[in-house]
């Protein structure tokens, strides 16, 4: 290989968060180290500047390796046209002599200018890199000269005209070790070995030899392809594009659209532990729990059930996962020649499947118009009417796991027998196919059945803010004829408010927000009020070719409010999909209001509502078809918004027929209704505030005489949600209502007594006191006022709670984070490198302003604790984990580390395991504060601990060097505790 052809074929990689080399191993696809794009999620972009060319191309990061420091780069569509002239450079196996001459290429020091070529000998070829393999090489060049090549990262290491490995680090060279003002002397490299790459690359670029596999699943083909023309595409309902006459849909491929999704994993087990309860609870690792991406927890989990809220981005990700699959199976490459599974979905170990896509309704619909008795795994198959060969077939992938099972919608399957039949069926499935991998999705919702099929857990996190700024960027790029100045417009309305922020962080709501945006220029205040802006614009863009068919406007608007509730109030459960004759009648009596438009008899009516389902969900945008005869609502939000919608328009006494308190009060704490219980009041609203006003003191009104604290505690929850909900709509409560809501939020401290707590259930406990907010009286004052001693320890005291969001969120807002006077040399250079100005999801976090603050580092809960210090009189400090221990021990078993000592482990104790599914308030379990006053040292979230290290907790004016990034991302730090 010549030297200029190794120049040609590298690149300087510009990333958000570090820079280094790269080169060119496949058309369009650049090998660097992924300690270059460190924290980049699959598909976020980067700059890649090749040399001699003297331009800047584009690309975008894939999935890395899962062990080995590399990642691959995917060039985009032009950027590939760009580098076509370039030739890939050849992989080989590291074989030879010690001493072999090895070349390379770098970059000048402190960056620009032309590239360096760098050479040396092989020290080792078989070494190793702390736990990894590794090549160890010696630089001729490094070290000392003005033309110092840094950056070495992720060049490639040629010898013979053969890339045997990628640079990856360096360690101080052996015969000398020297240091020159602070800067080591960098002889000595070390280099991943190609043997990973090749693995990385054989995952991306789909193989050729697989005719023999497609041969066996030929008869699968059309299934395949019908499954690839499904998913492909997310249609933009509702786009009006400038000079049309009416409303075009806009269809963008599905991997343009969609933000990978963050989830947090752990286990689906009655006492949701990894390992046995106890140590779960009081010592978790401290990895367990932590944000990740949702395709890369799925890759690594045989069976994985995927919680997440409405509108989460679950189920678009298992359309993701299924096209991208058959896609895959069908032999059908990207436009870049790689593997959609390997690129999309980060599955790298490059095995052939066939998705088994199985929407839950219909599979609910199946097994309840059959015997329980003829209850099979074969199910699965069977609701896809094979053909005897084609089932046969299925069987097969499904026994040799080449086939994934991906079911959508437990929650849809919510008849307590058909639910009970469904379990038993899965329970089956995982054992007669044990190497069939299984992703399942629903809300969160009661999972009991599931807790001993082994599966892994997966709760989608919302989006956040740079995940918001993402979507937009997509989005505006998906619309037709956008001004300059409309992407801004865009972002300044959605960010605009905390309301408007909180419906934006649901993916299919904030599709909702930039439909109406894009229509009105404006985006309404509320979250009812943006469900009705959104319902009622699809509505009305439709209008005159509905009244010209014959359906009024007016006959509409009532239609689908009654459909959605009658699909909602069904006498079986909630329902999702009514086929068009259970429609029809659940609309009769809103048909009958129309008897010269829809007939005036009732045969005649149901034939014209049969039409008008028809008509409407072939493209309304609010109700879509399911097969040929059923229709469900286009997203389940939309269903449960107009129930409520509905609802609210009915009769506020307690008596009748539509009167709307009976129907609400049966539903009040239903999993099913939730959303629809909490949009009510803000439908209400536009009814008029005196039915508010009536349906708060029905709520107090629930209350036994006297009322006992179970009843007052589940009123203050029930009274606070709807508070919350109103507030958007600025409406004020009555003088009675307000005293009734403070008298509540007094009696609620005997919330916070073992005799008071055994009174309440856990679930309606935790309600309650975060109903408290920032109203919160135990958090009222500074933190040092609630510093309780340490048993054993005279000079030593520790919070009485875990540091909440309410109290750190003043560090935040009094610029903490850009003062370096409160952080160590490592912390400050880590705050600068990451771009931190706050916690994880703190616009979430903010909303729940007493619970314990998440999502940071240990960094920034010691620059917080040198901030309380100067604020407040007294040294603040982590606490070591001996005093963390002696805290959190109950006396008569020390050993244990726990503050409930022997007694076994109960939801009543702490919150562990996923029992409550997030985080919750300080304080809200009597039987886990530690002997000596100390709350939630078992459990709810980990405890960051004082690392006896003199140098680090040295503060600095400013950034140092690289390499306490370096050290500062590679060091262990302690943690105590348990996590939820």
């Amino acid at each position: 290989m010549h030297t200029d052809q190794l120049a040609q074929s590298c690149f300087q990689i510009l990333s958000t968060k570090a820079s280094g080399t790269g080169f060119l191993v496949a058309p369009g696809l650049v090998a660097t180290c992924k300690h270059v794009v460190p924290g980049l999620a699959a598909g976020s972009p980067v700059r890649l500047v090749p040399y001699g060319l003297g331009v800047t191309l584009g690309g975008i990061v894939l999935r890395p390796h899962a062990t080995a420091d590399l990642a691959l780069i995917a060039l985009d569509a032009e950027s590939r046209a760009a580098a076509a002239g370039l030739v890939p450079l050849s992989l080989g196996a590291p074989a030879g002599a010690q001493d072999a001459a090895w070349h390379g290429f770098g970059y000048p020091a402190r960056g620009g200018g032309n590239g360096l070529p760098l050479s040396g000998r092989v020290l080792m070829w078989d070494g190793r890199y702390g736990d990894r393999p590794a090549l160890h090489l010696h630089c001729d060049q490094a070290g000392g000269a003005a033309t110092v090549a840094e950056g070495w990262s992720g060049s490639p290491v040629v010898v013979e005209g053969l890339v045997v490995g990628v640079f990856a680090g360096y360690t101080p060279d052996w015969q000398r070790g020297e240091r020159k003002s602070k800067r080591v002397a960098f002889k000595q490299i070390v280099a991943v070995p190609v043997a990973a790459l090749s693995d990385l690359l054989r995952a991306y670029i789909p193989r050729g030899d697989r005719a023999a596999e497609r041969t066996a699943w030929a008869p699968l083909v059309p299934y395949l392809k019908r499954i690839v023309a499904e998913n492909r595409y997310i249609e933009l309902r509702g786009i009006v594009t400038k000079g049309a006459a009416g409303e075009t849909a806009k269809r963008c491929a599905i991997e343009s659209l969609v933000i990978p999704l963050r989830a947090r994993g752990g286990r689906v087990n009655p006492a949701g532990t990894r390992e046995e309860n106890a140590a779960e609870a009081g010592r978790m690792e401290p990895g367990d729990g932590e944000q990740r991406g949702l395709a890369e927890l799925a890759g690594e989990s045989a069976r994985l059930l995927i919680e997440g809220d409405p509108g989460s981005g679950k189920t678009t990700f298992l359309r993701l996962a299924a096209w991208a699959l058959a896609s895959d199976a069908l032999g059908l490459p990207d436009e870049n020649g790689l593997s959609h599974a390997a690129r999309y979905l980060g599955w790298l170990d490059g095995a052939a499947r066939v998705p088994l896509f199985v929407p839950l309704e219909r599979l609910a619909k199946t097994l309840a118009a059959k015997a329980a008795e003829l209850d099979r795994p074969e199910a699965f198959v069977d609701h896809l009417a094979p053909s005897a060969g084609e089932r046969a077939i299925w069987l097969s992938l499904l026994q040799s796991g080449t086939a994934v099972l991906l079911l959508d919608g437990l929650d849809e399957v919510a008849e307590p027998a058909l639910r009970k039949r469904f379990f038993a069926i899965l329970e089956r499935a995982a054992t007669d196919w044990p190497n069939v991998r299984i992703l399942i999705t629903s809300r969160p919702h009661d999972i009991e059945h599931m807790r001993d099929l082994d599966f892994a857990g997966a709760a989608v996190e919302a989006f956040n803010r740079a995940e918001i700024l993402a979507f937009l960027e997509r989005w505006v790029k998906a619309l037709p004829g956008v001004e300059p100045a409309y992407r801004a417009e865009l972002e300044e309305a959605v960010l605009a408010t905390a309301d408007i922020r909180r419906i934006a962080q649901n993916p299919v709501m904030l599709t909702c927000l930039c439909v109406i945006h894009w229509n009105q220029r404006r985006i309404p205040k509320g979250r009812a009020e943006a469900y009705y802006a959104v319902v009622y614009w699809l509505l009305e863009r439709r209008e005159e070719a509905r009244e010209e068919r014959g359906f009024p406007q007016r006959f509409a608007q009532q239609a689908f409010r009654r459909l959605a509730f009658a699909m909602m109030n069904d006498s079986r459960g909630r329902q999702t999909v009514l086929d068009h004759y259970e429609a029809a009648e659940a609309l009769e009596p809103v048909a009958a209001r129309y008897p010269d438009k829809l007939g005036a008899d009732k045969r005649t009516r149901r034939e014209r509502l049969r039409e008008w389902l028809q008509w409407e969900a072939a493209g309304s945008g609010l109700v879509v078809p399911v097969g040929d005869g059923s229709v469900k609502y286009w997203h389940l939000t939309l269903q449960e918004y107009l129930a409520a919608d509905e609802l609210a328009q009915w009769d506020a006494d307690e008596k009748g027929p539509e009167a709307w308190w009976p129907v609400l009060r049966k539903r009040l704490d239903t999993t099913s209704w939730k959303e629809t219980v909490e949009m009510f009041p803000g439908c209400l609203v536009g009814v008029g505030e005196r039915q508010v006003d009536k349906l708060l003191r029905r709520i107090l009104g629930l209350r036994a005489k006297p009322p006992t604290l179970t009843d007052d505690a589940r009123a203050l929850g029930r009274l606070h949600r709807a508070l919350e909900t109103l507030g958007a709509y600025q409406y004020q409560p009555l003088e009675d209502v307000r005293q009734a809501y403070a008298e509540l939020l007094a009696r609620a401290k005997d919330l916070f007594t073992k005799k008071g707590a055994a009174k309440v259930p856990w679930k309606v406990r935790i309600e309650a006191v975060e109903a408290l907010g920032r109203a919160d009286f135990r958090l009222q004052g500074s933190p040092h006022q609630r510093m309780v001693p340490i048993p054993g320890m005279a000079d030593v005291a520790l919070g009485s709670y875990p540091v909440t969001v309410k109290e750190y969120e003043v560090f935040v807002d009094g610029g903490g984070y850009a003062d370096a006077r409160y952080w160590d040399a490592e912390g400050w250079a880590l705050r600068g490198a990451e771009g931190w100005d706050s916690p994880g999801d703190w616009e979430s976090q903010t909303e729940s302003p007493n619970r314990p603050v998440a999502g940071v580092s240990w960094y920034e809960a010691r620059a917080f604790a040198r901030w309380c210090s100067e604020v407040w009189p007294g040294h603040f400090r982590l606490p070591t984990e001996a005093e963390w221990f002696a805290a959190a021990s109950h006396p008569e078993a020390p050993e244990e580390g726990l503050p409930w000592g022997k007694t076994e482990l109960t939801p009543e104790h702490a919150n562990f395991g996923n029992n409550v599914g997030h985080p919750c308030a300080v304080g809200c379990y009597p039987l886990g504060v530690s002997d000596g006053g100390h709350w939630d040292l078992g459990g709810n979230v980990l405890e960051w601990c004082q690392q006896d290290d003199e140098e680090s907790d040295k503060p600095v004016d400013k950034v140092t060097e690289a390499s306490l990034l370096e050290s500062a991302r590679a060091r262990r730090r302690p943690v105590r505790g348990g996590s939820c």
